[in-house]
């Protein structure tokens, strides 16, 4: 260590401490940290004289004084006596190290204090990644670029914000689908695209390596070439998948993921076994504990298709209740709150969903001349709207279509009992889609559905028993 380099760490680490390293700087901290263990006694007096005289920068934002604290506090509780013991030992330290004494004594008593234990969680600090919180400006890594429904994001230091809209540009954190019908499209900035669609949790991050954390959902992607060794990895509850370029789908449900490729390859990994095989293009993969793991032949496309209500509640949206001696098994709505756009008001709609090409089953193709029926109850003749979410055949998004009926009632004598029928002619973009209705198909027809929904407006009691879809005779 010479005294150019400690007066250059000197200014590195009171920038960091008050919150205005830049990321250039928080590399070159970094490094120096790592070239010289001396360093880390400067970092921890440096650290302990910072927190015990309380210098807190005055143009700091409030968010930077937000992520300065947790920094503080993750590093204070590796710290093996309390926090109370370690202020008072060094405000005695300070209180011999009278003004009149020298740097050198100065120095020379502060280093009494038992500094190693501060600074080893320093450096481990920086290796976790908690620099990246003291930078008063939030990194962002990704835009959104397409998006429709209710979406929320989860971001840096726990905010949440639910007023999502295109342009935004984001950092790591989480995205949530909160509704069956949300969509949202994400592209980083090397041009990697991903989409989530449904009722969807994804968590993501992109230091240095993208990693994608899918709890629940369906994600498609079309991912620009990774740079060597450092490939997407997008972790499932059962699985890990290692992407270096390619397009695909992914399904996370909570046991198993289903995994289509449209075009290059991926790597799958079974967790409960580390079992992994590749999966090509054309190819399909399924890792559960149901399922032998190997790639297949992607299914070929079916065009009719009947909900199974009676096999329970996975991949529905509802309050699921069981066949009894009277009912079929059936999916009553629930409420749901949907923010206007462009306004401060919201709408309460009654909404059951249930997913369609999803899982391990065959995609279903919508033909132009196939119809939809729905089977359920109603308390009343109100409008009952039907809608679906398709995808391309390579699994990217295509749009959301709805429609709206009178229902029949089926039985005179039982005035809660209705059916309606959908044709795929009837069916129009849905309005929350208009701004995106030049790069969407006009119709439906010749797509994959893979979910459906049905809701009224302002009023309880709608069950759905049954949906299906009729291709044309």
């Amino acid at each position: 260590m010479n005294a150019s380099e400690e007066t250059r760490f000197a200014e590195l680490c009171n920038d960091f401490l008050e919150g205005e390293l830049s990321e250039g700087g928080m590399l070159e901290l970094r490094e120096l940290l790592e070239s010289d263990e001396r360093f880390l006694k400067l970092a921890a007096d440096s650290y302990q004289v910072h927190r015990l005289l309380g210098f807190q920068a005055s143009e700091s934002t409030e968010a930077a004084k937000q992520h300065r604290e947790v920094f503080v506090h993750e590093t204070m509780k590796r710290l093996p006596a309390s926090a109370e013991d370690f202020v008072e030992d060094v405000m005695q330290g300070l209180v011999r190290a009278s003004p009149r004494n020298d740097v050198s004594e100065s120095t020379s008593r502060r280093s009494d204090l038992s500094w190693a234990p501060l600074a080893a969680s320093l450096l481990l600090a920086v290796s976790a990644g908690f620099f990246w919180l003291n930078t008063p400006k939030e990194q962002t890594i990704a835009e959104i670029t397409g998006m429709s429904g209710e979406m929320q994001w989860t971001g840096d230091g726990g905010r949440v914000i639910s007023n999502l809209d295109v342009g935004a540009k984001i950092g790591g954190g989480t995205l949530e689908g909160l509704a069956p019908s949300s969509w949202v499209e994400l592209t980083f900035e090397d041009g990697s695209q991903i989409t989530l669609s449904g009722n969807s949790m994804l968590t993501f991050s992109d230091l240095g390596q993208k990693q994608l954390y899918l709890r629940q959902g369906n994600l498609t992607a079309n991912v620009a070439k990774q740079p060597k060794g450092r490939a997407m990895l997008i972790h499932t509850r059962s699985a890990l998948l290692e992407v270096l370029g390619t397009q695909f789908n992914v399904e996370a449900g909570l046991s198993e993921t289903v995994l289509d490729v449209s075009e290059g390859e991926v790597q799958l990994t079974r967790k409960i076994d580390k079992e992994s095989v590749h999966v090509t293009a054309q190819q399909r993969a399924v890792a559960s504990v149901e399922h032998v793991l190997e790639p297949k032949q992607s299914p070929n496309f079916v065009e009719n298709w009947t909900s199974q209500l009676e096999l329970g509640p996975e991949e529905t949206f509802g309050k699921w209740m069981p066949a009894d001696k009277e009912n079929a098994a059936r999916l009553k709505a629930i409420p749901f709150v949907v923010e206007a756009e462009d306004s401060d008001e919201s709408l309460t709609i009654f909404l059951a969903a249930t997913a369609v090409s999803r899982g391990d089953s065959p995609p279903v193709l919508l033909q132009p001349n196939s119809s939809f029926e729905v089977h359920g109850n109603l308390k009343s003749g109100k409008d009952l709207f039907f809608g679906f979410q398709i995808h391309r055949p390579n699994g990217d998004f295509a749009g959301k279509f709805l429609a709206v009926s009178k229902p029949t009632w089926e039985d005179p004598r039982d005035p809660s009992s209705f059916s309606a029928t959908f044709e795929t002619a009837e069916f129009r973009l849905d309005p929350t889609l208009q701004r995106y209705a030049s790069r969407l198909p006009k119709s439906p027809a010749g797509f994959i559905v893979t979910s459906c929904w049905c809701f009224t407006f302002g009023q309880d009691g709608l069950e759905l028993e049954q949906a299906e879809i009729i291709p044309s005779p």
